[in-house]
Parts: structure tokens; sequence; C-alpha cells
């Protein structure tokens, strides 16, 4: 078949599938420009992962116009593998006169192609070299970029010699042979580009090195050399190794004693370098000698191994260790969620598996998944919700401290407002509703009626008297308004604080209030609570002056499961939207009434958010029973979650929604890592963080606190930070170390296969792997969760590669290093193109085999 105005060719042979098969070729959508993607275009080949008895053949078709520098006859048919992951296809025939490339594929999936870049400069592994008749040594030329990068994906270099008579070279081979006395230029030819090396063939006599010690050099070391006929005046040597300059500090007849910089090497795995030492008036004198310039690091069995500064990650050896296995974290600690950070894990090894730079990520790195409705609006919800907070927050950081001073005051005078609801069932309470979609005002509010429907002990529910059920809901309410007093009250006192901390200095009624009102169904939002009802009427017109939490009212009662809009389906979803309400009172109501008369300093948004939903999680497991460090699989943490629509099984009568939210969102950050963030939304609409600060919190806790109650509460009532330094602060430890360990949990948590002894790379309290299998296993037909396994990764072989990628700030990405492991395997993280290391990026190495 040929696709798009014949840019596209496919041919499947007979027998290829087992049944007839509809094939869609169409241009794949989501890439940013990349300079070496042919076109910025990429084709999507769908089904995706449709596989072939016999593999079929595709064609693509290329113009000149649209080719990158580089050399049209190393144009690479590649292919993404998984997501963020591309590799070659097995095959690139390139053929210049009908501009084609052509590759064997076996199955579907998004392909294109990719131009290496030009050969700017070669590097020679010395520029001179001294011999005697008879004697030899060995050059290699390295190709490298504009940027001086290695490219890996070379043929080797054509050697010649000016002078063959002098000094001969192996064409193909770079090995010199000295022949007769005099002087040779030996020159390296790659794609066009030249490097030369000047070789002297000296008379018998002359210099002459028979050892060097210790037996292999370092960065920053002294050495020793010892031969004939050296100068006793070190001032008449000069040293270099490796093209060097080294430092004589001192000389006989038969020793020379030196010193190595301590920088300026090249990073390479340990290996003969040239050491080349001169004597004025007389030749020089060469010999091979072993030079270690990276760190060598030995990683335990199950343990990690965190880098987390620049020199520490600048360059590593790591052991050659039968059936050795790495899982590689690269991490972005920077800040904020919408910057981006570019890197360069560069590999060197022995046998070379994928020697192509990789492709930068599309934006989504996995294909959309297929959802619900209900998923649908609870998504756009939580969207809504994040924007009002932000918004929120930055109003009250504009309004200083909420009234005069912290001591109670009574209730008269111009800051109190007659807004203390009746504890009287069926009273109407006037209140005020702020506009959340308007103006970034306390004044901006609704006026509305409102019934009081339940009081409790804790808490009193009032109901607009304009919601469409009003009247009929009392029962509901009185189910969760005892919800509250009898298990939500004790989890969030008990974990976070007192959500009645400032109550002395509001309505002073021991209780706060739900208001459930039509003015919520509005806006995008399913609930929410303001800071402007914290502050007395002079400072915020449209205050209620105490502990208040607004959420929407159902508008049906037909047993709809399939939106909120119906009672029930929003019962399902309330009691879960209360408890974390509630706890944004709680960090609101401490920090407030600590702060005393000083500064306020509320929590960041990413942070209060995923650490309400902890809320919902203690809440569930105040619930259930379920102990802290438990490892919840799917069957006891969410198999119920959603069996909502009749015949409801037994086992989930009266369940509520809970958990199933927080791993909703922790999918979508799982299947994207790259391009979301723990710090916030990282693109529109982006809520994912609210299922990556759980986990991230979960996994914190779990780790580190040795009271899961003191921990939470400590996070939640400081009132001088927030953000990563109260992460910080909790921990004692940095944001760095913080994510690389997480990083290396998500990944490894209950995975079967690995080895993992060091506590810290699991998560004590959730089986991530069973939990994510249920998921997958649970929902066949709607398939919403569409990956057993969703954390987005990349397979890499050991030897020599470049992964070369962008994180987001406040991510992180695995590589699984693997394979057959022929020498020492070398890794050196920079910027990309040999570029300075962005300041967030941090490295951690985790050996599971």
């Amino acid at each position: 078949m040929t696709a798009l105005n014949g840019a596209v060719e496919l041919v499947i042979p007979p027998n290829a599938l087992s049944a007839t098969t509809v094939v869609t070729v169409e241009l794949a959508t989501g890439f940013p420009p990349s300079p070496r993607l042919v076109g910025q275009t990429a084709i999507e080949l769908s089904p995706d992962g449709l596989s072939f008895a016999t593999p079929a053949t595709l064609r693509l078709r290329y113009q000149v116009s649209n080719l990158p520098a580089g050399p049209p006859e190393r144009l690479l048919a590649i292919h993404r593998v998984q997501a963020g992951a591309w590799q070659p296809g097995a095959t690139s025939v390139v053929d210049q006169v009908a501009k084609t490339v052509t590759s064997s594929l076996t199955g579907f999936s998004t392909w294109g192609l990719l131009t290496p870049p030009l050969v700017d400069n070669i590097l020679l592994s010395q520029a001179t070299a001294s011999l005697t008749p008879g004697g030899t040594v060995q050059l290699t030329a390295t190709p490298r970029d504009a940027a001086n990068v290695a490219l890996l994906d070379r043929d080797p270099a054509a050697w010649s010699s000016s002078n063959p008579a002098v000094a001969a070279v192996g064409p193909s081979t770079g090995l010199v042979t000295a022949v007769a006395e005099g002087s040779a230029l030996i020159t390296a030819t790659i794609e066009g580009r030249t490097a030369t090396a000047s070789v002297t063939v000296v008379p018998a006599g002359s210099i002459t090195i028979t050892g060097v010690s210790p037996a292999t050099l370092v960065p920053g070391a002294s050495g020793t050399i010892t031969g004939t006929n050296f100068s006793v005046d070190p001032a008449n040597h000069t040293l270099t190794v490796a093209g060097v300059p080294a430092t004589v500090t001192g000389s006989t007849a038969t020793s020379v004693s030196f010193s190595l910089p301590a920088t300026g090497f090249p990073c390479q795995l340990t290996q003969a370098v040239p050491l080349v030492l001169t004597r004025t008036g007389s030749v020089n004198a060469t010999v091979n000698h072993p030079l270690s310039t990276a760190t060598a690091r030995n990683v335990g069995l199950g343990q990690a191994l965190l880098l987390l500064g620049a020199a520490d990650v600048a360059c590593n050896e790591f052991p050659l260790i039968g059936g050795a296995e790495y899982v590689v974290s690269v991490i972005n600690a920077a800040m904020p969620a919408t910057s981006v950070a570019g890197f360069d894990l560069t590999g060197t090894g022995g046998a070379s598996a994928m020697r192509v730079t990789a492709l930068e990520p599309p934006a989504a790195l996995a294909s959309p998944r297929p959802s619900s409705p209900l998923l649908d609006e609870w998504r756009g919800f939580e969207a809504a919700h994040h924007r009002h907070l932000e918004n929120d927050l930055a109003l009250f950081r504009t309004m200083g401290r909420p009234g005069d001073a912290p001591a109670p005051r009574l209730r008269s005078g111009p800051d109190r407002v007659s807004r203390t609801v009746s504890q009287t069932i069926g009273t109407i309470n006037p209140l005020n509703v702020r506009n959340i979609e308007g103006s970034s005002s306390c004044a901006n509010v609704f006026s509305i009626n409102a019934r009081t429907a339940y009081v409790g002990t804790r808490v009193i529910i009032v109901e607009d008297i304009t919601a469409p059920l009003a009247g009929t809901m009392d029962g509901t309410y009185a189910v969760l308004g005892a919800m509250y007093d009898n298990v939500m009250h004790g989890v969030l006192t008990a974990n976070f604080g007192n959500p009645l901390a400032m109550d002395a200095q509001l309505d002073n009624d021991g209780k706060l209030v739900m208001v459930f009102t039509p003015v919520v169904n509005a806006t995008s939002a399913f609930g929410f609570v303001t800071s402007c009802d914290f502050f007395p009427a002079s400072q915020s017109p449209g205050t209620n002056f105490g502990e208040y939490f607004y959420a929407r009212v159902p508008t049906t009662n037909n047993g709809n499961t399939t939106a909120t809009s119906d009672l029930e389906a929003w019962t399902r979803f309330v009691a879960s939207t209360i408890v974390h309400e509630v706890k944004h009172i709680t960090s609101f109501a401490e920090r407030i009434s600590r702060a005393g008369g000083g500064q306020v300093t509320l929590e960041e948004s990413w942070l209060e958010e995923g650490s309400a939903r902890l809320a919902e999680e203690l809440w569930f497991r105040a619930r259930t029973s379920q102990a802290a460090r438990g490892n919840i699989n799917y069957q006891a943490g969410l198999y119920c979650d959603w069996r909502f629509t009749p015949p409801v099984p037994p086992a989930c009568a009266n369940w509520y929604v809970a958990m199933f939210k927080v791993f909703d969102n922790l999918y979508d950050y799982y299947v994207a890592q790259q391009t979301r963030s723990l710090f916030g939304s990282a693109a529109t609409g982006d809520v994912s963080f609210y299922g990556s600060v759980w986990s991230f919190l979960r996994w914190m806790i779990d780790t580190y606190a040795a009271s899961e109650g003191a921990f939470v509460q400590a996070l939640v009532q400081s009132h001088t930070v927030s953000g990563v330094n109260n992460l910080q602060a909790r921990t004692g430890k940095s944001i760095g170390e913080l994510m690389a360990r997480w990083s290396l949990a998500m990944f490894l948590d209950d995975r079967s296969g690995v080895t993992v002894s060091d506590p810290t790379l699991a998560f004590a309290s959730w089986n991530l792997t069973n939990v994510y299998l249920g998921l997958n296993t649970d929902f066949p037909q709607a398939g919403l969760f569409p990956l057993p396994s969703p954390i987005s990764w990349l397979e890499q072989p050991f030897g020599t590669f470049v992964v070369r990628r962008t994180l987001n700030g406040g991510t992180t990405m695995q590589i699984w290093l693997r394979g057959a492991q022929a020498t020492p395997q070398l890794l050196q993280l920079t910027g990309q193109f040999g570029a300075a290391l962005p300041g967030g990026i941090r490295l951690a190495i985790a050996r599971v085999k």
C-alpha cells in the first residue's frame, strides 16, 4: 500500500497476518521540533502493536530540501519501542537516487527518519610519537560534532602516512610502525575531516622508558618514570600524559618524578594512554601506561548509589560483574514544574548496542488513555480546584494577617458579621459563597439562604433552599455528618491538626460548616474552601467568618452512577471530598493560629493538594482498618472503589470512592514522567501531581517517619517554611536525595525478578505493582488502565550510547541498564551535547541483579 502522497510505501507479505486487519497510516502528532528529525514529522502505523509472522517492508521517501545537515547515506529509519524510547529499524537501506530509506518491521508503531550530525573534528589519541626503528604505536581517532561530543555511529578512520619509508601505518588500524630515522605525518580521515599526528623516528641510544609507577595513574597524583639517559636537571624535561601536560618535579639519570593535574583529562574507561617524555637536546620517548580518569564505583546488590553533585556525576566507572543489572534514575529537582532541563547520559563500554543519539520525547509519551465520563468530569474538577487554590493563596498573600491581634474578640463590633449558623434543624441562614470564577476578591460573593440540615458534635451541614433536591437529602447529610464526627475529625486531628484551631477568633461555635449549594454547580469545581472566611469583614467584605467548606449538590435522584449530578454518584464522591477540603481548613487554621502576630506562610499549592490526598488515604485506612506500612494490594485497597453500579458485591456495600482517584492521577504521572512534575501542573489540564505528590509523601512517611501522625502534623503546622523547604526540614534530606530515592522506589517496588535490600527503595504501605496489575485486569472492557505496569522507562544495553532527554522540573526518568556486559561500564552525565550540567539534574543508580 502507498500512503501520504507516496511518501510511505508498506508491503505486507502474504500470510503475515492471521486475520483481515484494517491498517492505518497517518501523520503522528505531538512531536516537538528536533534538529535531526527529517521534515519535523513522524508517521503512525496502526493498530499499534500489530505484529507480523513474516517481516513487512516499510519505505519512507524524503526530500533533500528537508534534510538537516548530515550525510544522507547515513539516514536511519527509527521507531518508538516504548514511551520516550526509540531505536533503529532492523535495516536502513538508503537509495539516494530514489530518495528513499527502506527498513523491515515485525510490528506497528511510530516511525521517522533521523540524520546524524556532521563530523566537525577528529580527536587523536596522541598528537606526537617518538620511536626507534622497529617500534610501534597505536593511534586511535574519535570523530566529534561541533560541540566536541563524540559521534559513536561512524565508520572507522582511514589512515595514511606522508612518508611510509620513515613511518608506515595500517590503513584501517592506525597502528604506526617505525621504519627508518626521520619524521612523518600520520593522517586520519573520517567523512572528509582530517587530523594528523607527528611521528619522529630517532636513532638507537636516545632516552628510553623502562617502567612507570604507580601501576595505574590517576588525576592529581604523583608518579615516577624509570629508564636511561635522563637529565639530572628536571627543567630539561617535559611530560604529557594522554596529551595533557604534567609537571616534572625531579630527575636523575635513571628516573623522573612527576605530578598530574587534577583536571583536564577526558572521561574514559581505565586504559593505557600515551606517556610522552622529552629531554632537551634529545628525542622523546613514549610508553603506553594505564590511566584511570573515572571515579570507581561498586554498588552492592540491592543497594543504591546517589550522585547529587556536578562533580559526582561527571565520570564514573562500574566494574565488570557477570549478570549485573542497574536501574539508573535521572531526576530534575529544579522548580518550577514548567521549567525544562536537558541532559546527556553517555555510556562507554564494550560492544555498542544502540548508537543513535535519542530523539527528544514527544509531548505526550503514551497513547491517549481510554476514559469514562465520570473520570473525565472528576479530572476537570481537580484542575479547577487547583486553579482556585492557587488564586486563593495569591489573594491571601495580598491581604496580610487576618485581624489585628491573635486574641479572641467579642461577638460585636465592625469586624463581626451575623453569619453564625443556627444549630436548630430547619433554620434558614443567610450566607455568602465566594465567586471563585470571578475576580480575585473576597468581596465578590453570591448571597444564599441555606437551611440547617444536620448538627453534630463537630460539624453543621446546611443546604441551599434552591437546591433541586432541597429537603429530600437530610438522611444523606446525617450519614455524611456522622462520618465526619465519628471518623474524619479524629483522622484529621491525629495526623494533621485541629480544623477549629482558629474557632475562638472566628465564630466561636466549636463546629465547622459544610455548605451544599447549586452556586458551586455553576463553577468548574466540586468543592472548595477559601481563606477569605478567616478574615474579618473589615478586610474581607464577603466573609462568613468561620470554618466553611462549600460543595455542589446533586440535581437528580435516578440511581445514575455515571455523573456526579445524580445523587448516587455524588454520594460516592462527596465523602473523600469532605476530608480533602477540611484538611485545607486545618492547614489554614493551624498556620494562622501558630504564627501569632507574625508573618503567615501558607503551604504551596502542589504540596497542599498532595497532603489533602494523604488525608483521603488516612481516612480510607481508618474506615477499612488498614495498618500503616501494610503493603496494601489492589483487592484490599481499590477493588470496591469503582463498584457502585448495581449489582454491588456485598463486600462493597456502603463504600465510598477514595484511592481510585489517587492511583488514576499517579497513572497519568507514570506514563509521561518526563513531561510531568511534582511541583504542580506542567501543562494545561495536567492534574497528575495530585497522585505523584501523594506518592512522594507516602514514600517519605514510610521511609523517615517514626510516627506517621507526628511527621504529618509537623509538615502541616509549620508556619515559617513551605514546599521543598518544608519537606527538607521534616526529613533532614535534600530535595535531590529525596527525589532520587523516591524515583528508584517507584520503579522497584514489589517488582518481580529484581533484588532490593535497601528499605528506602520500596513503598512499605502500598504494593504498587499489584495495584496497577489489578486495575489493568479489572477493567478490560473500559480499558481505563491499559498498561499493567504504567511507569515509563528506557531499556539500554551495556556498551557505548548516548541517552539524550529533557525533564520538566520536579520529575524523573528511569533507565534499565542490562544485557551482556563485555567490559567495565563508564557513565557520564552532562548537559546536552556536552554542555554544563543544569543545576537541578541528579543521578541515582541501584544495582538490582
